[in-house]
């Protein structure tokens, strides 16, 4: 088996159909589908556990017992310990890949990353479900094409937040980075923002390489993640990325770290103290999007 699906979910009847529904349809086949349910109690644990019995060994269901529900990031580093192949694919359980997302981001990981431990992601389509706002869609913008030797992909991450970083859909990586990025349970955020620091983790230890093909659609609803981030304003990146000054000062002795620590504080800036016209766009960036969201 070449590659575990991961999708972590949680109260996620209205669209795990969907998600599951577009990797039973790639046309890359050599792959398991680990679904991770953090404690549902809308029903969605008896519809995975029902994907799980149809599928003749292909789909795999852990539930988390309780008490309570699991976050988001402890549930996908589960999903990672429990796969069994070497390359996790992720997917969030509201999204949707393109039918040839496996095999064009496999030959892409092979491509560039050979046999080496690292992480591949494609941009994501922000995608409106009601054709009415299908104007609304666009495409996330992106660092340049290619191989990223630590910790230079990190130079084009988190500028401009969740519009320029990657996103849970589109990424594939080795399966022991989410293991080993396990380590950050306790510390990384359950909820919103969660995956950044995986992110942070991959791009200060590994190689990330860029796959420049929109391959996901990345859906907004008032109830996603992006929503929820977007209510918040600022607020969830500038703790990250005051987490990520500290875990770059006390943890990471490798190249870079003056210049990562010089670019982090800049971050920590525009988060904080945007200066006027950079302040302006982003009002108008989340007063947009939470308008389109509550459409």
């Amino acid at each position: 088996m070449k590659i575990s699906v991961v999708i972590q979910f949680l109260n996620s009847l209205r669209y795990l159909p969907e998600a599951v529904a577009s990797v039973r349809s790639q046309s890359f086949t050599d792959w398991e589908l680990v679904l991770v349910d953090g404690g549902s109690t809308d029903g969605s644990t008896e519809l995975a556990r029902q994907y799980e019995r149809e599928s003749g060994g292909q789909i795999r269901v852990l539930v988390h017992p309780g008490p309570g529900t699991l976050g988001i990031y402890s549930s996908r580093v589960w999903g990672a310990r429990e796969a069994k192949a070497p390359l996790l694919a992720l997917l969030d359980s509201d999204d949707i890949w393109h039918p040839r997302f496996l095999e064009r981001q496999y030959s892409m990981y092979r491509a560039l990353l050979g046999e080496r431990d690292g992480m591949l992601y494609c941009p994501m389509y922000y995608w409106w479900q009601d054709s009415r706002e299908a104007l609304r869609g666009f495409v996330q913008t992106a660092p340049p094409s290619g191989l990223h030797e630590a910790p230079g992909w990190l130079f084009h991450a988190f500028k401009q937040g969740l519009i320029r970083t990657p996103g849970n859909s589109g990424i594939m990586v080795a399966r022991k980075i989410v293991v080993e990025a396990g380590a950050l349970i306790g510390t990384a955020n359950e909820g919103s923002t969660e995956d950044q620091f995986l992110f942070a983790f991959v791009g200060l230890h590994y190689p990330v390489a860029y796959n420049p093909e929109p391959l996901v659609w990345y859906r907004q609803w008032p109830g996603s993640t992006c929503a929820l981030q977007t209510e918040k304003g600022g607020h969830a990146f500038e703790a990250h990325h005051r987490w990520f000054i500290d875990y770059v000062t006390r943890e990471y002795h490798g190249p870079g770290k003056e210049a990562l620590l010089r670019e982090a504080r800049g971050w920590l800036r525009e988060v904080t103290h945007p200066p006027g016209p950079v302040r302006r766009r982003l009002r108008r960036w989340r007063a947009g999007l939470a308008r389109r969201l509550a459409n």
